[in-house]
């Protein structure tokens, strides 16, 4: 279990929680998703080995995308524009930022 208090027991919890609340079981899934970073390397880690246990079991394709590039996804559908910069929290009060610029 981590500092704040979050495990991969209490994320599959959440995963069967969701399934539940979508009525839907994991053979229903089409494709798998994992984000590539940034963040801690024990939370990627356990995202990506969870994603790469349903790629396997369920013979899905797995795709991983960028945090900060995502994060970004909302405000761009609504404005277009030349510079933008993406900034997720961290641990310890840092936070990631990434700088990112459109022709």
């Amino acid at each position: 279990e981590s500092k704040d208090g979050f495990s991969s027991v209490s994320l599959l919890s959440q995963i069967d929680s969701l399934f539940s609340e979508l009525s839907i079981c994991a053979e229903e899934l089409s494709s798998v998703v994992a984000s590539d970073g940034p963040g801690s390397f024990t939370g990627i880690r356990t995202g990506v080995s969870l994603a790469l246990g349903f790629h396997t079991a369920l013979q899905v394709p797995l795709y991983s995308f960028p945090l900060l590039e995502w994060a970004l996804y909302p405000v761009l559908q609504e404005e277009p524009l030349a510079e933008i910069y993406s900034c997720i929290r961290a641990s310890r009060g840092d936070f990631y930022v990434q700088r990112f610029q459109f022709d």
